[in-house]
């Protein structure tokens, strides 16, 4: 049976989404409390009851509200038009913007984020729906970064590589601001961290695709002497 409607639930279910996609981004899911989020949105506690049945689906209609926040940066790398070494650095922009910035698509980053190091019920949704269409064409774009050269399983850790990288600074923020004090995450200072990300990221993939196109030619070259030397009388 629903539960009847507070004196004050009309007009708090778009309150009560956006109140919460903040907090579940601050606290994570379980840490987060039906009675904060209803403080911050300036809601009746019973309101979550009524218009979502509870915190479980109140956090599924944050996903669901949330859904089309990363699809600028999935259209962006899909271009195939643009250079491979342009839509990385996009990524690793983006992605730095919505797990440290402050803002509606870095709600989106932070409960993704969240979601990897602390997974709810939810985690096969968050990932078939968000993260894995991104990861694959994070794939693509390591794909033509590094050639053929390289299995899907290489390619796959590469990938990784530099999504670990952007993550580091998320989860590891604590330490890294008590390392470094002087470290601050507006806007210049994440596009210097962008840039060397990238930068050390592009570095590491060009290495790796001269090293093994080096690695072939020898192969092609001592199997050429081989058949010299065995076709010598």
């Amino acid at each position: 049976m629903r539960p009847s409607a507070p004196s004050n639930s009309r007009g708090t279910r778009p309150e009560l989404i956006r109140a919460a996609a903040a907090v579940f981004a601050e606290q994570g899911y379980r840490a987060a409390t039906i009675r904060g989020i209803c403080r911050r949105a300036r809601a009746n506690v019973a309101a979550v009851a009524y218009h979502f049945g509870g915190k479980k689906g109140l956090y599924e209609a944050v996903l669901h509200s949330v859904a089309g926040l990363g699809a600028d940066v999935a259209a962006t790398l899909g271009q195939a038009s643009a250079p491979a070494e342009v839509r990385l650095r996009f990524y690793v922009r983006a992605f730095l913007g919505r797990v440290l910035a402050d803002g509606p698509l870095a709600v989106h980053g932070k409960i993704m984020a969240r979601e990897m190091v602390d997974p709810t019920a939810a985690l096969d949704r968050v990932v078939d729906g968000f993260i894995r269409p991104e990861a694959e064409l994070l794939g693509g774009v390591v794909r033509e970064l590094v050639g053929d050269g390289f299995t899907e399983g290489e390619r796959r850790l590469l990938s990784m590589s530099v999504v670990s990288q952007v993550v580091f600074y998320k989860h590891c923020r604590p330490v890294v601001e008590r390392l470094f004090p002087e470290m601050r995450w507006d806007a210049s200072q994440l596009d210097t961290l962008a840039g060397h990300i990238a930068d050390f990221s592009l570095s590491a993939f060009r290495r790796l695709r001269e090293d093994r196109a080096g690695a072939g030619s020898l192969k092609v070259g001592g199997a050429k002497r081989a058949r010299s030397h065995a076709a010598q009388p």
